[in-house]
């Protein structure tokens, strides 16, 4: 049930940051969600997962900058997507410190 409920609460957290969220807001979320993963263990298959989520924001923040560069360059606002790809780039610092806590852990087993 407790895998249940984190699994939820992840979804939600990021269904929230992949919006695109104000600084304060997205500290708050991402820690909320960091304690969510934390709570799902140090396995192979969260290192997995982590690692699947890296190689999305990846390909979402290509996508973004390609984005905010088009938007500038015809003089459009870029304002908003420029916060959705900081929010992007917080996330992936998050998922990486996350991926090295796992990897961290299952090389101490």
């Amino acid at each position: 049930m407790r895998d249940f409920v984190a699994n939820q609460n992840i979804a939600r957290f990021r269904h929230q940051l992949d919006r695109g969220v104000e600084p304060a807001t997205r500290a708050t979320l991402l820690n909320l969600l960091l304690q969510e993963e934390q709570q799902l263990g140090q396995t192979s298959e969260q290192l997995t997962r982590v690692e699947r989520h890296i190689e999305l924001l990846r390909h979402l923040m290509a996508k973004q900058v390609e984005l905010v560069d088009r938007l500038r360059s015809s003089g459009d606002d870029a304002a908003r997507p420029q916060l959705l790809l900081a929010t992007l780039n917080d996330l992936m610092l998050t998922y990486q410190a996350h991926r090295q806590w796992i990897v961290s852990a299952l090389a101490a087993e």
